[in-house]
């Protein structure tokens, strides 16, 4: 199975959340808030965060990966796509696909929102996103977690 986020899709969203986190704030506090395109580059470098933390939840399903490199650059790390690679078995996987991307998209917008509200001093927006940073990795951890039921065969083929 693999799980793939779109980073103008995450970006898409982080901006409408946003926006709609700051209606009504003062216009000076509004765009200093705001998680806008001109703020892109920083937004970038919390996803580059953010993604390390998801591979982190994810790392016990993970194939294993050949690269023993990395490094702390933004560049070749957040290109136009995130992907993990995940080895599970028929029955933990079944009809996880759509429903654990989503799940993971959530989390990463929520959590990129709360260190982003955070590096820009404001707490409540921060705490109300970590808030549904938790819950989003907790659905992450039920899906990854769960498996349907086995299928018993009766004896003798009937």
């Amino acid at each position: 199975m693999t799980i793939t986020i779109i980073i103008e899709e995450l970006l898409k969203d982080i901006r409408e959340r946003s926006h709609l986190d700051v209606q009504g704030m003062e216009p000076d506090v509004q765009y200093r808030t705001e998680a806008g395109s001109d703020k892109n580059e920083q937004l970038k470098r919390e996803i580059v965060i953010v993604s390390s933390a998801l591979t982190r939840m994810l790392k016990r399903h993970l194939v294993d990966s050949d690269s023993q490199e990395a490094d702390n650059t933004l560049d070749g790390r957040v290109g136009s796509q995130l992907e993990w690679e995940l080895d599970m078995s028929e029955r933990r996987a079944s009809n996880k696909a759509q429903p654990l991307t989503d799940a993971c998209h959530d989390y990463m917008v929520h959590y990129t929102l709360a260190r982003y509200y955070k590096s820009v001093n404001a707490g409540e927006l921060s705490n109300t996103h970590s808030l549904q940073t938790a819950d989003a990795a907790r659905e992450i951890e039920g899906l990854l977690y769960s498996k349907t039921p086995p299928k018993y065969e009766p004896a003798g083929g009937e």
